[in-house]
């Protein structure tokens, strides 16, 4: 017997919210290895970017999950870190030239 919509969009809904709370958890690592650069400009490592999308295709395969799905979704969240990661730099290189102009 199937289960009513409504059950399923609850569960769809609280999947959503967990996958939320996950890339919450990778943006604060994002931030964190973000520190670690001084450039003035975040560099989008094609090698590096293929290398995690490779790996998550490989994954996709690996549970059964269509491989263009994990693909569409990774390339669009690192794309995405990339921009936050490069505004993080700025607003870490101004919050400096404030302190140095005190």
């Amino acid at each position: 017997m199937k289960r009513p919509i409504e059950a399923v969009r609850r569960e769809i809904d609280t999947l959503d919210r967990e996958m939320l709370r996950l890339l919450r958890k990778r943006y604060a690592l994002v931030l964190e290895a973000g520190s670690f650069k001084s450039d003035t400009v975040i560099e989008n490592s094609p090698e590096r970017q293929q290398h995690l999308i490779d790996g998550v295709r490989r994954h996709a395969l690996e549970l059964g999950f269509p491989p263009l799905v994990a693909e569409g979704t990774f390339t669009g969240m690192l794309g995405s870190f990339v921009i936050l990661e490069q505004q993080e730099l700025e607003r870490r290189q101004a919050l400096e030239v404030a302190e140095k102009g005190r």
